[in-house]
């Protein structure tokens, strides 16, 4: 197996000079290589070019140094994937930027690869698009980044047909995405409902940045799709998105996820910010939510009363999570021998299975007890309510006077 350097084929890669034709005559060399498999090696520059860049199953690419390639002229892709299984072929990519009318990387429907890794991708309308359509789906992909950063969609997977649309059996892993209009956006072109299922997302750090850009959004579920059974692993949400951290839109479906984050940011309190409901409303439910170390649901209690309103938990939205955090703000100067009443909300509270349980985080230096986390669906408990579907009671008790703005987080439990 041979290199193939794109220098050899008209690429000069000082940053003014169109590249795209020398890297595309490299790129077909190697196709065409006697062994099978070739490779396209690009030497350390800044490479520019006007026209997509199409890869094989049978052409593995090598990058030296921090090299980048950026869009010129009336360029809309950078790299597209050819349908094929690419066992065997390695990607080492230079940074992609300012492909501001199309995707960093594209993967159309049927394309099967491993072992993808890039530096960043930024400026683009999609920095990675994964697309598939009727009988012919995108699955068992690899693909590894260290950033993300200013394109409108960070990672977009989208069904094109409708009828046996899947995406599966992806694994992305990547250290940042920051700065993205939307994160994750999963969706299907009008009136299709593709199908996503057993994805793994590995990505530490999520955050608009900088306030985000107008309307941005972290994990988006759009248009009809149906998303079940993925896995999203991140250290943390960090702000900045200012439509939310979870959304559903135009009809998106996801059940039966798991989110597994180290920190929310509270900036924003729930997680579904776009929906003026919550994280599980409608068509986005039977997730479990765990591992969080930060209020996701905030219960904002009145300064003037000891207990909560419904409206003020989760928009007054059940949640369909068997474990989540809660933030709890008490009235100010709440006295000794005084009690402060929540109330959450879970389907899953039928009286015939759920016992919820609350462990507090912290009461930092607050004189409180928690005295009751009571299943009110069908139990009076303490303070005489029942027959409240779904609803879930926590009383909190000073046993001292409780500071100003005193706020207690812990996790809500439901075991059965």
């Amino acid at each position: 197996m041979d290199l193939y350097n794109v220098m050899n084929y008209g690429a000069v890669g000082n940053n003014s000079h169109d590249d795209g034709a020398g890297i595309n005559a490299a790129i077909a060399a190697a196709r065409a290589d006697p062994a099978g498999k070739g490779t396209v090696y690009f030497p350390a520059g800044n490479y520019l070019t006007s026209q997509p860049l199409t890869l094989y199953s049978n052409v593995s690419v090598f990058t030296a140094g921090s090299s980048s390639i950026a869009a010129t002229g009336t360029a809309t892709d950078c790299f597209v994937f050819s349908a094929g299984n690419y066992g065997g072929s390695m990607y080492r990519l230079p940074n992609i930027y300012n492909f501001s009318s199309g995707a960093g990387l594209k993967f159309p429907p049927g394309a099967a690869l491993q072992d993808i890794f890039i530096e960043s991708i930024a400026g683009c309308d999609q920095a990675i698009l994964i697309q598939a359509t009727n009988g012919s789906s995108a699955i068992d992909q690899s693909i590894n980044f260290n950033v993300l950063s200013g394109n409108t969609y960070a990672i977009m997977l989208q069904g094109l047909s409708g009828s046996n649309d899947y995406i599966q059996g992806l694994f992305i892993r990547g250290n940042f995405i920051n700065g993205n209009k939307y994160s994750i956006f999963f969706t299907g072109v009008a009136g299709t409902s593709p199908v996503f299922n057993c994805n793994h997302f590995i990505v530490p750090a999520i955050e608009g940045g900088g306030g985000g850009p107008a309307g941005s959004q972290g994990i988006t579920f759009d248009s009809a799709t149906f998303v079940g059974g993925n896995v999203f692993d991140f250290e943390g949400f960090f702000g900045g998105f200012t439509n939310g951290y979870i959304v559903k839109s135009n009809g998106g479906k996801a059940r039966q996820q798991l989110f597994r984050l180290g920190v929310i940011a509270p900036k924003y309190g729930d997680l579904d910010g776009i929906n003026s409901g919550g994280f599980n409303t409608g068509d986005i439910d039977g997730n479990v939510l765990v591992n969080t170390n930060a209020p996701i649901h905030t219960s904002v209690v009145a300064a003037t009363t000891a207990s909560n309103t419904r409206s003020s938990f989760n928009g007054g939205n059940p949640v369909e999570a068997t474990s989540f955090m809660v933030s709890l703000s008490l009235p100010s100067g709440l006295a000794a021998g005084s009690f402060a009443d929540f109330y959450a909300y879970s389907p899953y509270c039928t009286g015939a299975s759920a016992q919820p349980k609350f462990f507090a985080a912290q009461f930092g230096a607050s004189p409180l007890l928690c005295t009751a986390c009571e299943d009110e669906s069908v139990n009076y408990g303490t303070d005489g309510n029942g027959g409240i579907a779904s609803q879930i009671h926590i009383r909190l008790l000073a046993v001292g006077t409780v500071a100003p703005s005193t706020t207690v987080w812990g996790r809500l439990e439901l075991c059965s």
